[in-house]
């Protein structure tokens, strides 16, 4: 009888640590997933501000080419312009790497210098002034966008190099540790009803 209790006690035991290490594997997992998930989401974010950037780039081009009407153009740049600001807003929630905040913070001052180059281009093309709009598109704007989708590139980089979160090794430590120490602790107390059952 004593037998077959401390049998079914030490099943209990084994039972419980698998029990616990099954729920710490999946809280990891769970976790790993969501995080890979918003990685995912936030490279997403960054290829459509590198898409966005390129067609603002050729709605510029578009309103200093001669022979072309300029309207169509002009409120094709504003609109991608909105786009990429909403765009660089969703990137700057989402980026938790650690060059995030900086290389952010690159791509906000490059547009800044892209706005400024496209308001005042728009403002010579009001006044006829076609070659000096085109200068401003083609120069300071076309560099401006350029360096925005260049810092938006390395972000990128950062993003997919930062796949592994931060504390994700040191969980993975801490749950393999709890299921070891829980291992040796179920192994430690079923040595003793075995002898305990022996005597």
């Amino acid at each position: 009888m004593r037998s077959r209790v401390a049998r079914l006690t030490i099943a209990a035991l084994i039972l419980a640590v698998g029990a616990g290490a099954a729920i710490q594997v999946t809280f990891l997992q769970d976790q790993w997933r969501r995080l890979t998930d918003a990685q995912h989401a936030n490279l997403l974010q960054i290829s459509r501000f590198d898409t966005l950037a390129g067609d603002l780039a050729a709605a510029q081009a578009g309103y200093v080419a001669p022979g072309q009407p300029n309207a169509p153009w002009v409120e094709r740049a504003a609109s991608l312009t909105d786009e990429l600001t909403a765009t660089l807003s969703s990137i700057h929630t989402a980026a938790r790497s650690v060059d995030a905040p900086a290389r952010v913070q690159a791509i906000s001052e490059a547009m800044a210098q892209a706005a400024a180059a496209d308001a005042s281009a728009r403002s010579h093309i009001e006044r006829d002034e076609d070659l000096m709009a085109a200068d401003l598109v083609f120069g300071e704007g076309r560099d401006a966008i350029a360096a925005a989708r260049a810092e938006a590139s390395a972000l990128a980089f950062t993003v997919t190099v930062d796949r592994v979160p931060a504390g994700a090794g040191a969980w993975a430590q801490a749950a393999g540790s709890w299921t070891a120490n829980a291992a040796a602790s179920a192994t430690g107390v079923s040595r003793i009803m075995i002898l305990g059952v022996g005597k």
